[in-house]
């Protein structure tokens, strides 16, 4: 009979275990609508953050794409400015060599009338006529270094940049270096 008392006992035992897991359990689901709630509650929020975020971030791209937008018509802007630029470049450059084409021409004019009229000069024996016709050629070169200083100053940048060209030029024509040397120099050079 002992090993059935022992039976029972654990039996009883058993059964109170299985009452106080039962309550445990009547416990907790009685718990469970209010986790529900709470999971219910958690999941609108975390809804509702995520519709603020993605709002919050559809109003950034669209704040982007306006940027973007801006930042390109400022780069094609750019793009024409510079395309206007190169061809006002361009332009003065092929400007700039017809006139350099130009000032060389009227300088090769100008130096064969000078060897002309050494040649009349050096061929005429009375003094007179001599002088008269060396102050006919002063005046003459006078008038042409008049007239390129005055081409020279219409042609002078305002700004340093251009100032090579304007010197360049200069360095060309008679005023910028007297004209007895350019003419033995250019003669030696032809005699060569």
């Amino acid at each position: 009979m002992s090993s059935k008392n022992e039976e029972v006992s654990k039996l009883k035992n058993k059964i109170i275990e299985c009452q106080e897991e039962t309550m445990q359990l009547l416990r907790e689901k009685q718990r469970w609508p209010d986790k529900f709630n709470l999971m219910e509650q958690t999941k609108e929020k975390a809804a509702a953050d995520l519709t603020r975020q993605i709002l919050c971030n559809s109003i950034q791209i669209s704040e982007s794409e306006k940027v973007l937008e801006a930042l390109n018509r400022d780069l094609k802007r750019v793009e024409q400015s510079e395309s206007n630029v190169k061809e006002i470049f361009d332009s003065s450059q092929v400007q700039y060599d017809e006139y350099k084409k130009y000032k060389e021409m009227r300088l090769i004019e100008t130096e064969s009338g000078l060897d002309e009229l050494e040649k009349s000069l050096s061929d005429e024996s009375d003094d007179i006529n001599v002088y008269k016709r060396r102050v006919e050629m002063e005046k003459t070169l006078e008038n042409l270094n008049v007239f390129c200083e005055a081409v020279y100053s219409i042609l002078e940048p305002k700004d340093s940049s251009d100032v090579s060209l304007v010197k360049e030029a200069q360095l060309d024509h008679l005023g910028g270096q007297s004209g007895q040397k350019m003419r033995k120099r250019r003669g030696s050079q032809k005699s060569q």
